[in-house]
């Protein structure tokens, strides 16, 4: 690609790919040492028989891990259980939505401002700087707001 696109794309990918091989670096060499550090029996008892900081979180992730469970295996049964009246109170939400759309106001744009997208589009060749853009924008700016006069005078 060219211009700021693929400028932007450019330094996208090679960010990618730098954060990639570091991943794949650090998984294969760094993540082993550490696991096995901390499941060696002689990381273990040197700690004179107290539970490690690492072992006491790990056993509260556990224990919550574990709470969750129980509490989605006995809502997942109260839903499987009365599958019916949440299927129908699913669908029925679904369609009363449906209903409600002739509600929602259809013009969502106020009558002073300017629709410019998709209608509308300035393209300029990559490079051009700044100050003329802006001397380009503001002349289609005088445009459209002479346009938009007339009309509300006609």
């Amino acid at each position: 690609m060219s211009g700021i696109i693929g400028r932007f794309f450019l330094q996208f990918g090679l960010h990618g790919r730098v954060c990639t091989i570091f991943s794949i670096v650090v998984s294969y060499t760094i993540v082993p040492m550490l696991a096995g550090a901390s499941s060696s029996p002689e990381a273990k008892a040197d700690n004179g028989g107290r539970a490690r900081f690492t072992e006491r979180i790990g056993k509260k992730w556990d224990a919550f891990y574990d709470a969750m469970a129980v509490g989605y295996r006995s809502v997942l049964a109260h839903f499987l259980h009365h599958r019916a009246r949440y299927i129908g109170s699913s669908f029925s939400f679904s369609f009363g939505s449906l209903f409600l759309f002739r509600f929602v106001r259809r013009r969502v744009h106020t009558a002073h401002r300017f629709r410019t997208w998709p209608w509308s589009r300035i393209e300029l060749p990559p490079g051009t700087s700044l100050e003329r853009t802006r001397e380009v924008a503001t002349r289609i700016e005088d445009v459209l707001k002479r346009h938009a006069r007339s009309r509300a005078s006609s």
